[in-house]
């Protein structure tokens, strides 16, 4: 099964590292988790937890890393349009444009988030956290029943809403 792909954009490296602490203390396992981000500004807890940290080959004035799954990927293929890239993608629920617009985001300066959950639940909670943590444009572009825009959270699920809200 495909992963949810949860993305959400940090304005500085503390509110990246809130988010990614309140992650994994709601149970999101730090293996689901990416952040593509400018070099310069690599949140402490992306370099302590996340696995995979790689420099992103892109065309761009500022140098660009990532982390986790989207590390390991931008790692694998330094041609973004390779069909290899686009079936790598796939398999993480993302198209190219997905990966172009996470690109973008970095180039202004943002750290961008991603949570690949394996589940409603685990993306439920992820929302939740990114809206907690105040991070800007929430979204999953995954298409899920469950999702009806960046402005209206997904209901958190009953057994898991006092993990999110501690």
């Amino acid at each position: 099964m495909a992963s949810i792909p949860v993305f959400a954009d940090a304005l500085s490296k503390l509110q990246a590292d809130i988010a990614l602490v309140r992650l994994t203390r709601a149970g999101i396992p730090a293996d689901r988790i990416s952040a593509v981000f400018p070099r310069r500004r690599a949140p402490n807890a992306v370099c302590c937890w996340l696995k995979n940290f790689q420099d992103v080959p892109f065309a761009s004035s500022i140098e660009v890393a990532a982390a986790g799954l989207l590390g390991r990927l931008f790692k694998s293929y330094s041609n973004v349009r390779s069909p290899k890239f686009g079936r790598e993608l796939e398999v993480l629920n993302l198209t190219p444009g997905d990966a172009k617009r996470v690109l973008e985001k970095v180039e202004e300066d943002r750290i961008v988030l991603c949570v690949h959950a394996r589940n409603e639940v685990q993306a439920s909670i992820a929302w939740h956290v990114f809206q907690h943590v105040g991070v800007e444009n929430i979204s999953s572009p995954a298409g899920a029943e469950w999702l009806t825009g960046t402005s209206q959270a997904p209901a958190a699920p009953a057994q898991v809403a006092g993990l999110v809200a501690a």
